[in-house]
């Protein structure tokens, strides 16, 4: 069947507007999963739109980070897709709100935006594009993989409601836990290098140029966090001098949306260093708004899912990664 409508490329902020309507009817399950405002996302993204474009002008990395494409039918948006460069190459794109609205599907508008997303990365520079599927999306997953996507990587999203100070372990002696300053990027390689799994680095390979952050960008983040609203902390965990384990957590410092908390760990270290490693975002969270926390994990990081669940967590999605090598 041929679609009604026509498409054309993301206008952002004109589009923002149809774009969180499309995505509050396609995926409302999800949204209310995790405890999310629409709305309150879609006021903070308007509020970094200027400052992102100006950055833009500045310099490339960050350029491409609002690109998509939309279906638009009697002047409603009804289909789309976003594409941005990660890192600071144009080599890797990720590809996300992909969504038709119901009464829109089964009639080829998400495969239409997404060959035209991927072409579009593909003239500036792409040689791989990455997306998340949920598990049991079987229509979406089998559009991905007729596209040539294929699986390289799994997660788990985890959420505690029912946030307070709980009694758990503080870090051995014989570690140190100091600030994580931005300029310490290579911290983030090490560890990202060590716990990857070596089945996932042969489809997608860990490197250098993704976790670097330029002196622009460690003067912007603070700004961009500033906006959303948000308090980032990072700390870092020495043994011997070299970085074993890290964690990044961003608290909500007004009463909306999700904190969120990243955690890396040299597979050697982690079992000893998990547990006080939550305890100590938990207890930092203790200062902020009661708002649900939000934790990701690889799904095969069995020790660190049991973890999660003794502290009260519950995996509320779990994803598959999938990715598309445009290099041939």
């Amino acid at each position: 069947m041929v679609p009604n409508g026509k498409m054309r490329p993301l206008d952002v902020p004109r589009d923002l507007d149809g774009l969180g309507e499309l995505i509050g009817v396609s995926f409302p399950g999800e949204l209310a999963r995790r405890g999310a405002d629409l709305q309150e996302e879609l006021h903070t993204l308007r509020r970094l739109i200027p400052v992102v474009r100006t950055l833009g002008r500045v310099s490339e990395e960050f350029r491409h980070l609002l690109d998509g494409v939309v279906w638009e039918d009697d002047g409603r948006i009804v289909g789309s897709v976003v594409i941005q460069r990660t890192g600071n190459d144009s080599a890797r794109w990720y590809v996300g709100a992909v969504a038709v609205h119901p009464d829109y599907r089964r009639r080829g508008i998400a495969r239409r935006l997404l060959t035209q997303a991927i072409e579009h990365a593909r003239r500036h520079g792409a040689r791989v594009c990455i997306l998340d599927v949920r598990e049991d999306n079987a229509p979406a997953y089998n559009l991905y993989r007729s596209l040539g996507f294929v699986q390289f990587d799994g997660t788990s999203q985890f959420k505690l409601e029912d946030l307070r100070v709980p009694e758990g372990p503080k870090l051995p002696p014989s570690y140190r836990l100091r600030p994580w300053k931005l300029k310490e990027w290579r911290a983030s390689y090490q560890l990202a290098l060590a716990e990857t799994p070596p089945e996932v680095q042969a489809f997608l390979p860990v490197r250098e140029v993704d976790h670097r952050i330029t002196p622009l960008q460690r003067a912007a983040l603070p700004l961009l966090s500033w906006l959303q609203g948000i308090a980032t902390h990072r700390y870092l965990v020495e043994h011997g001098g070299r970085p074993v384990a890290a964690l990044r957590l961003s608290a909500q410092r007004r009463d909306k949306g999700v904190h969120e908390l990243r955690m890396w760990f040299d597979p050697a270290y982690r079992g000893e260093l998990a547990e006080p490693l939550l305890v100590q975002a938990l207890r930092i969270l203790a200062k902020y708004p009661k708002r649900n926390l939000l934790v990701t994990v690889r799904t095969q990081f069995q020790d660190l899912v049991q973890l999660l669940e003794h502290y009260g967590f519950v995996e509320i999605e779990r994803m598959h990664k999938l990715v598309l090598r445009l290099d041939g």
